[in-house]
C-alpha cells in the first residue's frame, strides 16, 4: 500500500500517518503565511478559524496571563527607537488568546502608551479585549523581527530519505507550540509604538481532516 495511504472516510482528528503529516505541513505554512503579512495576528486568527469551520470559537477574548511586569529587552527597546533611560515609559501586557476554553496564541506585549488614546488605555487595563482590536484605529502595520519555529510533522531530514515516516494507527501527538513570532507594530504614520512576543498552539489545527478515498492496492 502507498506511503500517503491514510484510513478511508472522515476522521474527528489528524492521523500519524505520511499524507496527514504533509497535509499538517502545508496547513501550518498557510497559516504562518497569513499571520506574517496580515496586521493584526487576533484578525488573522479569527478570519483562519472561520475559513476552516471554526465559528464556534469567536470571537477571541484575552485572558490575562501572569503578574509580573519583566523589564523590555533591549533589542525590543531599539526596535521601538527609545534609550534604556526611556523602559519605564512603556506599560506591559501578556495574555493569552481563548475562545470557548482553548488557546491559541499567548502573547507578550509592551507597548508606549502615550501613542495611544485614552479609550485604548483604558480597554487594555480594565477589558479582556485584544490588543490588536484595540488598537485597530491606528491603521497599525506589523514588522516582523524573529521568526523561530518550535515544531514541524514532518522529522529533520524527512526529505533525504527513500520514504516517509511509517503511519502507526494512532491521532498525531501534537506538540504544546508551533511556531514564535516577534514583531514591531507602527502607526499609521509609521511611528513604532507596540513589540510583541506571540506563540502560536496548535489549536487553530483541531478541526476534522478532509475525508479521503481508500488507497488502491499496487
Amino acid at each position: 500500500m502507498s506511503q500517503l495511504c491514510t484510513p478511508p472516510g472522515p476522521v474527528s482528528t489528524w492521523q500519524n500517518t505520511p499524507l496527514h503529516r504533509l497535509m499538517l505541513t502545508a496547513l501550518i505554512n498557510q497559516f504562518e503565511n497569513r499571520l506574517l503579512t496580515g496586521s493584526s495576528a487576533t484578525l488573522t486568527i479569527e478570519q483562519w478559524l472561520l475559513d476552516n469551520g471554526m465559528r464556534a470559537s469567536l470571537p477571541l477574548r484575552a485572558e490575562r496571563h501572569g503578574s509580573t511586569e519583566p523589564p523590555c529587552p533591549a533589542p525590543y527597546l531599539d526596535a521601538l527607537g527609545l534609550g534604556g533611560s526611556q523602559a519605564q515609559t512603556l506599560r506591559y501586557r501578556t495574555i493569552r488568546l481563548v475562545a470557548d476554553g482553548r488557546v491559541f496564541s499567548q502573547a507578550e506585549n509592551w507597548y508606549r502608551p502615550d501613542l495611544l488614546s485614552e479609550t485604548m488605555r483604558h480597554q487594555l487595563d480594565t477589558t479582556d479585549i485584544p490588543f490588536g482590536h484595540i488598537v485597530r484605529p491606528l491603521a497599525f502595520s506589523r514588522q516582523l523581527l524573529l521568526r523561530e519555529g518550535l515544531w514541524s510533522p514532518l522529522p529533520e531530514g524527512w526529505q533525504r530519505h527513500t520514504t516517509l515516516p511509517p503511519a502507526t494507527g494512532n491521532a498525531l501527538d501534537l506538540p504544546a507550540y508551533l511556531f514564535r513570532h516577534v514583531a514591531v507594530l507602527r502607526t499609521g504614520a509609521g511611528i513604532p509604538f507596540s513589540v510583541v512576543v506571540e506563540t502560536y498552539t496548535p489549536e487553530s489545527m483541531r478541526f476534522a481532516p478532509p475525508a479521503l478515498p481508500d488507497c488502491a492496492t499496487p
